[in-house]
């Protein structure tokens, strides 16, 4: 059988980065809504590890240099519905190479790999989605958490298209088309980490959600469990992408793009390895260039939801 997509990996460049643990350069702990925004050099390791239980963390990542160059649900093409150890998360066209790479899970280790975390079809936990299920209106859906945190750095909220739901178990119901949101078997000490690729912002959010158990409509004021977030400068210099000696032609590299592979989508400025885009726009000048096509924050009750329960 032919292979839709033919994606080389060098398993073996990601398994060494754990054989020799480095102490984390920077250590935070998000315990309530409102969500973190972390700035990832190329070459780091993002580590995510629950404290007390349970607990769905969305996670949203772009391109520090370029926000339109995000994570985008080809991944789904290239890798699988649910994310395992060398799993990679991929951004937007033109460029179309890996953003993060997932290097470790504790799920896997501990459930074995048909555990259903770590659902790449994330949805935003939209505002009426969480209303249409009796949730609290002044309650911070995912939607709202991750907009905000967008706002902050001046992005529009309109590149907020999807996430990932770590920690979430998930089963797809291929008969009718739906995802539904199982209990999640994480518990604490679970973790996963992530290598970056590419000079980063990586989004999360703790979802209102909690660990997938309960409807919104029977969630009181509850609070969510403590998520340890650790960053690990300079690990390793990215492999790049396409990978040198892998056969992938240099015309099949840069077809999607209007210039050459070491410039920018505009063709016109130079850039270093890892994607640092050196003279590009700003996030904050791009996002006040595409101020006025913000997606509103809502929209009409059912319109969000592609089954009785998407991805929170």
């Amino acid at each position: 059988m032919t292979r839709f997509l033919e994606r080389p990996l060098d398993a073996s460049f990601y398994e060494q980065l754990l054989r020799s643990p480095r102490p984390p350069s920077e250590t935070r702990v998000l315990d309530r809504f409102g969500g973190l925004a972390v700035d990832l050099d190329a070459g780091s390791l993002l580590s995510l590890e629950l404290l007390e239980g349970p607990q769905i963390v969305n996670l949203f990542a772009f391109n520090r240099n370029d926000p339109h160059e995000r994570i985008w649900h080809q991944s789904l093409i290239s890798e699988s519905i649910f994310l395992a150890p060398f799993a990679r998360l991929w951004g937007t066209l033109p460029r179309y190479r890996p953003l993060l790479t997932m290097v470790d899970d504790s799920l896997t280790e501990r459930l074995g790999p048909a555990h259903r975390h770590h659902v790449g079809l994330g949805g935003s936990g939209t505002p009426a989605d969480w209303r249409a299920g009796g949730g609290d209106p002044e309650a911070a859906t995912t939607w709202d958490q991750l907009a905000r945190l967008l706002a902050g750095r001046g992005i529009g909220s309109h590149l907020l298209t999807q996430n990932v739901s770590l920690f979430q178990r998930t089963r797809v119901d291929p008969d009718r088309q739906r995802v539904d949101i199982l209990p999640s078997g994480a518990a604490a000490g679970d973790r996963v980490a992530f290598f970056a690729e590419l000079d980063l912002c990586v989004l999360l959010a703790l979802s209102p959600y909690l660990d997938g158990s309960t409807d919104p409509g029977e969630l009181a004021a509850s609070k969510p469990a403590p998520l340890r977030i650790e960053v690990t400068r300079a690990v390793a210099e990215p492999l790049g992408w396409p990978y040198a000696g892998t056969g992938r032609s240099e015309r099949a590299a840069t077809a999607s793009s209007p210039g050459p592979a070491n410039q920018d989508v505009a063709g016109d400025s130079p850039r270093t390895v890892a994607g640092r885009d050196m003279a590009g726009d700003s996030p904050r000048t791009m996002a006040e260039k595409d101020s006025d096509g913000d997606c509103p924050r809502t929209r009409p009750e059912g319109t969000w939801r592609f089954g009785s329960r998407i991805a929170r």
